[in-house]
């Protein structure tokens, strides 16, 4: 049961202790912790994620700009879509940095991972390369998650490929992970913060390392 500050000073009675041994459970810490970090509002949220990003190195601050290690510079509205898309899987604020560096900076994995289990790499290198062009096609103003949903679904159907054979090359090419928010979110957050181009830098690179 979870209580706030004032229900627990309110509530406190010293008899009602209990005198047996105590556990301290740290999985059920967490979870608190998690439900805590839900209710929190993201721009405040993204404040209090800020000095883990910078711990981790991925970002840096110089009189205010925020900035990628290699000065690229980013808007706090950016954070704070990557807060909305994390913050219903953390359960401590330490976690951000291991869960998010793909938004700050190109992720390393390898060529066998970006194969779906039951394509080829050439198949797979095919449609990264189409997708890398189905991104450069859309407009600016298209990129949101909604947009990109509903125009990838249809390129899936149009081409007639199964959805793990685009979604998970997709995925990897983004975030070099096997988890994380699904890649329609991830990709309006990209492209949002870093760029459209970004996008398509990632997907064109994922499908050279198949070449």
């Amino acid at each position: 049961e979870i209580f706030s500050l004032d229900e627990l000073i309110a509530e406190f009675d010293l008899p009602k202790v209990n005198k047996g041994n105590p556990i301290f459970d740290v999985e059920k810490l967490d979870w608190v912790n998690g439900l805590y970090i839900r209710k929190m509002d993201p721009s405040a949220l993204a404040d209090s994620l800020l000095p883990y990003w910078q711990a981790a190195g991925l970002i840096k601050q110089d009189n205010g700009q925020l900035m990628l290690a290699d000065d690229t510079k980013i808007e706090k509205d950016y954070l704070e879509a990557i807060t909305l898309l994390e913050r219903d899987r953390l359960k401590k604020l330490s976690e951000i940095g291991e869960r998010t560096k793909y938004f700050f900076g190109k992720p390393d994995y390898s060529s066998e991972m970006v194969i779906w289990k039951k394509s080829t790499a050439v198949q797979t290198a095919s449609i990264l390369k189409e997708l890398a062009g189905f991104f450069g096609a859309m407009s600016d103003s298209a990129l949101s998650q909604s947009e990109i949903e509903a125009k990838l679904k249809s390129f899936i159907e149009e081409h007639e490929y199964d959805n793990g054979s685009v979604l998970w090359p997709l995925r990897v090419a983004l975030t070099g992970m096997d988890k994380s928010p699904g890649p329609f979110e991830v990709a309006s957050v990209l492209a949002k913060g870093l760029g459209k181009a970004e996008v398509v830098s990632r997907l064109t690179e994922a499908a050279d390392k198949l070449a």
